[in-house]
């Protein structure tokens, strides 16, 4: 067959202009769009009129400290494992394994972080 009469026939077919499911692909696409863009679903509960009042100083260091203290507490917590787990795998592993201090510190952090993993959400 020729070029011409194949043109002719793929212009005959009928296709929809317009996809038969746009308007449910559309609505699909609009909640895909409203959960990824956090922004968007705020816009309902933001108070037009600003009659939630600003926050004191006071108000905003009670918050800080609030948040503050369990990080300090798990600071604490992992560097007190990772010295104590570096001590003894340099101790009593390093001379046996032959591995040097930096190599048990390694491992004494790999240890730490288990720790803070497991040990994390406690504090």
């Amino acid at each position: 067959p020729s070029w011409s009469i194949i043109r002719y026939r793929s212009s005959q077919r009928n296709w929809p202009a317009v996809h038969p499911r746009k308007k449910v692909l559309q609505k699909l696409k609009d909640v895909l769009h409203e959960r990824n863009n956090p922004t968007s679903s705020l816009k309902a509960f933001q108070s037009s009129g600003g009659d939630v009042p600003e926050p004191t100083r006071r108000q905003l260091y009670v918050v800080a400290i609030h948040q503050a203290i369990p990080f300090i507490g798990f600071g604490i917590m992992d560097n007190a494992i990772l010295i104590l787990a570096g001590e003894a795998i340099d101790v009593y592993l390093g001379v046996t394994l032959g591995i040097s201090t930096m190599c048990a510190a390694a491992i004494g952090n790999i240890v730490s972080d288990l720790c803070g993993v497991l040990f994390g959400t406690v504090i």
